[in-house]
């Protein structure tokens, strides 16, 4: 009830931006159409905080299907391309050829994927390297997400999937993302864990179970 509340009127603000900036006034007066560009920055912020909130509180109900995780994984990293904090972020991905399909979902997954990008690409700041591993580990298939970036205190650690709980400075971070990660993977049957391993650097390891190979295999690596 709380998120129809709020995003109704966030609808009419963002119409509104968009009415505003089809005048002539907004292509003449460039502080003008700053001032409708933080609009639209600033309606886009709370949307994705609301529907984070939503996904916690009242997440859909998953099927897992046999998949592969080449979809939602380039899909993932094409989303986080386009968002500025991730522009100048090399996603490589060092998976091996053949790597057994994983009980899944699409949608769920690139979600997953691409809040643990965003979080990198903050981590750190907007600029670095990010690798991407899988291997097949008996009835479990693991696939390790691993930054450039400062890593995780170990006070950080315990509280990290928390909801609400962020180290982002105020006014930067809802503290939603991982919480909805670990619940995506949870319902999925499967397990987010997070480590600041020696040599620097944050790591997300995602185990989900393995499915009997009806999909083909992750293809050889590429970055």
């Amino acid at each position: 009830g709380l998120a129809h509340e709020i995003g109704n009127p966030l609808g009419a603000v963002t119409g509104y931006a968009a009415l505003a900036r089809a005048r002539p006034a907004a292509a003449a007066d460039p502080a003008l159409a700053d001032a409708l560009d933080r609009i639209d920055a600033a309606a886009d912020r709370i949307d994705r905080t609301l529907r984070d909130l939503l996904d916690l509180a009242r997440p859909a109900a998953v099927a897992p299907i046999p998949l592969a995780l080449a979809g939602p994984l380039d899909a993932a990293v094409r989303l986080a391309r386009i968002q500025p904090r991730c522009r100048e972020v090399e996603v490589a991905l060092l998976l091996p050829p053949g790597l057994p399909p994983v009980l899944g979902a699409e949608q769920p997954l690139v979600q997953l994927f691409l809040n643990l990008l965003l979080n990198a690409g903050d981590a750190m700041g907007g600029r670095g390297r990010v690798e991407v591993r899988a291997r097949g580990d008996g009835d479990r298939v693991e696939v390790e997400l691993r930054d450039g970036g400062p890593g995780i205190a170990p006070a950080d650690l315990p509280r990290l999937f928390d909801p609400f709980f962020t180290t982002k400075p105020r006014g930067q971070g809802s503290g939603l993302g991982l919480a909805v990660c670990r619940r995506i993977a949870t319902a999925l049957g499967g397990e987010l864990t997070a480590a600041s391993p020696p040599g620097g650097g944050a790591a997300f390891t995602l185990r989900l179970r393995a499915a009997p190979a009806t999909v083909g295999p992750w293809p050889s690596a590429a970055s």
